[in-house]
């Protein structure tokens, strides 16, 4: 399939992987101001920061954020949007509201001034983006539908001027707990919007829950990306988020690679 750049997100296994597998792209993708990957290329990063998290401004700023966007040319910088509260915590590896609730409103308000303040602070060569999020039926209600579904975040980046980076493992998570046709939920994102898609597999709980395991995706994963473009042709990054084994990432990049070859 055309149109379509691979690019790497080494994370945890970048001392495992070997250089020369690195070297073979063209873009790497960043996930961690701590651990900058040295790279020389063309480079994207993704940050878990939410923006309607209160120290949203404050920890970008601990980080040196914008000084690593302009030092090393940051192409597309992203970030999350929700959960719909202005803290969470991490408990059985979900996020659990703690602080604020908000409204759907309170949260596009929060975008309009956030991403004012940061657009203001990045080079006009950097694109911004944001993540869809996966849903969950927490209690606390974190992960509500409305900040989870496909409409929400067709309207932000229209509203905002910004692009969308689809994890797809949230994106079927979310259709899975939703009780919705995974194809379905895929097709009412706006694909004019998305400039990554981000691979990985879902797992499923004993009692029947989707969660994000950053499974090895494969060819189940490879088919639903080739449906759901079809024949839009923006140019796309495609990254694999998976992070357990070193040789089983690099053959699930040969696979991916050989499966959209062979679209073209």
């Amino acid at each position: 399939m055309k149109n379509i750049n691979y690019a790497v997100v080494p994370g945890t296994l970048y001392r495992q992987l070997p250089q020369s597998f690195i070297d073979s792209f063209s873009t790497i993708e960043q996930n961690s101001f701590l651990n900058l990957i040295p790279f020389e290329g063309d480079q994207i990063f993704h940050t878990g920061y939410s923006i309607t998290d209160v120290n949203f401004q404050t920890e970008l700023e601990k980080v040196q954020a914008f000084d690593v966007i302009k030092k090393r040319n940051i192409r597309r910088f992203s970030f999350d949007i929700g959960p719909c509260y202005t803290k969470t915590d991490v408990i059985d590896s979900k996020y659990v509201g703690v602080g604020d609730k908000l409204s759907q409103n309170e949260i596009i308000d929060l975008c309009e001034k956030k991403l004012d303040w940061f657009m203001r602070r990045v080079p006009s060569s950097c694109e911004v983006a944001v993540e869809n999020l996966n849903f969950y039926p927490t209690e606390s209600g974190a992960y509500e539908e409305g900040v989870c579904e496909p409409e929400f975040y067709n309207q932000i980046c229209k509203t905002f001027g910004i692009s969308l980076v689809l994890d797809l493992g949230h994106a079927l998570v979310s259709a899975w707990n939703l009780k919705v046709n995974s194809r379905e939920f895929l097709k009412q994102f706006d694909l004019d919007l998305i400039s990554e898609i981000q691979l990985c597999k879902m797992g499923v709980s004993e009692n029947q829950e989707a969660y994000d395991a950053h499974q090895r995706p494969d060819q189940v994963e490879f088919q639903l990306v080739a449906e759901m473009l079809g024949e839009n042709r923006r140019q796309r990054d495609i990254v694999v988020e998976y992070w357990k084994d070193p040789e089983l990432l690099i053959e699930c990049y040969a696979s991916l690679k050989a499966y959209f070859d062979a679209k073209n």
